[in-house]
């Protein structure tokens, strides 16, 4: 919208730059305000001689928050010396997983090894067992034929 305006205005053939009454004052940046409690600086106040109960109500007040910050204080250190805490016994956990995890795999091995050879001993027992039947298959065959031939 400037731009335009100093277009117009020079169009016009008039000063293109805004006149003191236009021009807004930039405000103040403000103050930066701490990040964290720990860069709040806390100065006691000057006593007040016209006040002196207002002046016990915000001592008062200014000690509850005091102690209320340490409880929290307390409190979160607390939560992260349980969680620290928690978090050495999961790891222990983990390498005691880890542990037995690393072995069972021997056993795994030799279990496998153990059903292979049982699965290659079963083939050659049923190949066995054909060979030995088949004498028997072709003597209940003939004996069916010859049924059969008697029978007609």
């Amino acid at each position: 919208a400037a731009k335009r305006r100093a277009a117009a205005a020079a169009a016009n053939g008039e000063d293109p730059s805004p006149s003191p009454e236009r021009v807004a004052p930039v405000p103040a940046a403000p103050a930066p305000r701490p990040s964290t409690t720990a860069e709040v600086q806390t100065e006691p106040l000057p006593p007040c001689a016209r006040c002196p109960e207002l002046t016990a109500d915000l001592a008062t007040v200014q000690e509850a928050c005091d102690k209320a910050t340490r409880r929290a204080e307390a409190t979160a250190t607390g939560a992260v010396a349980t969680l620290h805490e928690e978090l050495k016994r999961l790891e222990r956990e983990l390498v005691d997983a880890e542990a037995r995890i690393a072995a069972m795999a021997p056993r795994e091995r030799a279990l496998s090894e153990r059903e292979a050879a049982l699965a290659a001993r079963r083939a050659a027992l049923d190949a066995e067992r054909a060979v030995s039947w088949a004498p028997m298959g072709d003597a209940v065959a003939a004996a069916s034929a010859s049924s059969t031939v008697d029978a007609a």
